[in-house]
């Protein structure tokens, strides 16, 4: 099983199905793995995507998260996380933003996740 953001990319304005489609096919499909579990939040885009239908494909599991509770949803800690990073290196273009979420990211850890899940009750 990965551990950890797969595939992080940044996009230049909303994103919609189509966006969160190719997103899904091109990135992160190609390193899921059985076992690996995605969630997603109830963002319009994720619903109205074949999500489901792909990561199948990737004999991974899917997990839709309640309706909005940050209590409930291990996401909400996870970017807590990397905004707190981010802010404290003050990025101020597009290339040290860049570099500023990459690190985040990085510095994520197994054992961040399994904090998360736990208190989020999972």
């Amino acid at each position: 099983m990965s551990v950890g953001a797969l595939s992080p990319a940044s996009y230049k304005g909303s994103v919609d199905h189509d966006a969160f489609d190719a997103f899904v096919n091109e990135l992160l499909l190609p390193q899921l793995r059985t076992g690996d579990v995605l969630l997603l939040d109830n963002l319009p885009a994720h619903k109205a995507s074949n999500v489901e239908r792909s990561v199948a494909k990737a004999k991974a599991e899917l997990i839709w998260l309640p309706a909005y509770s940050p209590d409930l949803s291990p996401n909400e800690n996870c970017w807590l996380k990397i905004k707190t990073i981010v802010r404290g290196q003050q990025p101020r273009t597009m290339q040290d933003l860049n570099g500023a979420v990459s690190a985040a990211i990085q510095a994520i850890t197994k054992e961040d996740i399994a904090a998360w899940f736990k208190h989020c009750g999972y």
